[in-house]
């Protein structure tokens, strides 16, 4: 059964992978393409085997770095899933903000920077859509009443 525990929401955040193995330190760049409530999906970086604990560095966001422990649980359509281990209460309300931002709805630009982090709009028409988008949610995020109504 398919539970919203299960869903990784779209989000494209830099990343670093920190590995220790045999003594030795790597920090290897990759990207999470998805953030969910149990683990993210992440694009590059070193292949883990199954099992292999890690440390992951969340940052590219207008917030601050976030370092979690993470677990290799193998893979999902050449990606990697890294479930999450040992969260403190911090870290799981920080993933739970990528997951679901908060827009006040007051300031379209706001609303704008806060999507442009989390979806990567990579050209104009991307902007746009995401623009034409917020600007139909913002009264109602705002409680106001709408100007095209």
């Amino acid at each position: 059964m398919y539970t919203d525990d299960d869903a990784y929401f779209p989000r494209q955040l830099d990343a670093a992978i920190r590995l220790a193995e045999h003594g030795t330190v790597t920090d290897a760049p990759c990207v999470a393409i998805g953030v969910g409530r149990d683990g993210l999906l992440v694009r590059g970086g070193p292949s883990l085997p199954l099992g292999c604990n890690v440390q992951v560095t969340l940052m590219g966001d207008h917030r601050e770095r976030l370092t979690i422990g993470c677990v290799s649980a193998g893979a999902k359509s050449g990606d990697q899933l890294l479930r999450y281990d040992g969260l403190s209460f911090d870290d799981r309300a920080s993933l739970e903000e990528l997951i679901r931002p908060h827009w006040d709805g007051v300031d379209l630009f706001d609303g704008l920077m806060t999507m442009a982090c989390l979806y990567g709009p990579s050209t104009l028409k991307d902007w746009l859509c995401m623009t034409s988008l917020l600007e139909r949610l913002q009264p109602r995020v705002a409680r106001r009443p709408s100007h095209t109504a």
